[in-house]
């Protein structure tokens, strides 16, 4: 009977080109998670083909595909999937007619973030997905609030995930600490996406700034400010060196505004788990949903605002570092084998 119920299990996988950024992470490890779980995988192209009748015959091939599932199946999708077709039309018809049991994996809410060109396109796929799904795996306890709150879906259907994965093929070196208070800051270095970084540099004098990523606007600010380069995401774990890690987002020190700012308080930065499991403790913005995960693994500091930075770490002393050190470490280990999914996909 075991075995019948791993054979029923499926995860969509879009094939499409693949980038190396944080998105692509966390849906790729999703994935080799559902595997290890003995989730089949269905695969879905994503066509670009330049004459639209093909495009469109090349989709109805994918999409029966979908058809072809077993009665009574549970069947994980990751949400949203970025390509225009009736795709969720179809999930919802196998479902009624199959009994198939849809569950979706969140990785962003447009209708909180409010971001993409097509943002109102999206954020209706974001209500259709949640009138079609049997389980909903949601961020963390913030979000799902907010899901209550605008009746999207009921109490029973969603799933907490409290923090994405971040695999790590390769064994990480143990690393020294540095002596002079240093900070990391990994992502999109653009100041369109990051001003406060730039504004962050001007201030520091006595603790130094590393950056890694892409879009780094490089001009010479501050002698302690080092760009270090940008890397996949796979590598990137390896590389990172520095005492804390930050997580903001915004064109301001003193807080988190603007979309960006306001999607902090409801989603999970992948960066978080990108520093847990390079064992590095956490800054983040006292308002971000995270910041009751960092408080409640002891792991980080939660700060109002990155003006006064450096006074803020002048104060903690060097045990307090180390137990959140230590703490950092422990929940790497669960970080780095999927241990966050695996949980929630129990409930399922």
């Amino acid at each position: 009977m075991h075995k019948k119920t791993e054979e029923n299990r499926y995860y969509i996988h879009i094939n499409t080109d693949q980038v190396n950024h944080a998105g692509s992470k966390a849906v790729a490890d999703c994935e080799q998670i559902m595997k290890s779980l003995h989730y089949k995988e269905i695969k879905i192209y994503s066509s670009k083909f330049k004459n639209n009748k093909l495009n469109k015959v090349n989709h109805l091939i994918q999409i029966l595909g979908l058809y072809a599932i077993p009665r009574k199946s549970i069947v994980v999708v990751e949400h949203p999937i970025y390509i225009k077709c009736n795709y969720l039309n179809h999930l919802k018809n196998i479902n009624k007619k199959k009994n198939v049991k849809l569950v979706f994996i969140v990785h962003d809410l447009e209708m909180i973030r409010n971001m993409l060109k097509d943002s109102e396109y999206y954020a209706a796929k974001d209500r259709e997905m949640f009138d079609i799904a049997d389980k909903v795996i949601v961020h963390n306890k913030r979000m799902e609030d907010y899901i209550l709150k605008h009746k999207l879906a009921s109490k029973d259907k969603l799933i907490s995930l409290e923090m994405f994965d971040y695999l790590v093929s390769q064994p990480l070196e143990k690393k020294e600490n540095s002596e002079m208070n240093s900070l990391i800051i990994a992502g999109n270095l653009s100041k369109v996406k990051s001003e406060y970084i730039y504004k962050l540099a001007k201030t520091i004098k006595h603790i130094q700034l590393n950056l890694y990523g892409v879009f780094f606007e490089n001009v010479q600010i501050n002698s302690n400010v080092h760009y270090l380069g940008s890397f996949i995401p796979d590598e990137l774990p390896a590389k990172l060196h520095g005492k804390y890690g930050v997580v903001w987002d915004g064109s301001e020190i003193d807080n988190c505004v603007g979309n960006t700012g306001n999607y902090i308080k409801y989603n999970n930065p992948h960066k978080v788990s990108l520093y847990v499991a390079s064992g590095i403790p956490i800054i983040i913005w006292e308002e971000a949903a995270m910041a009751e995960i960092i408080k409640k693994y002891n792991i980080g500091i939660c700060v109002e605002s990155l003006e006064n930075i450096e006074k803020i770490l002048s104060e903690i002393s060097e045990e307090q570092y180390l137990i959140m050190k230590k703490n950092v470490k422990m929940l790497s280990e669960k970080v780095k084998e999927g241990w966050f999914l695996k949980q929630a996909l129990k409930k399922v």
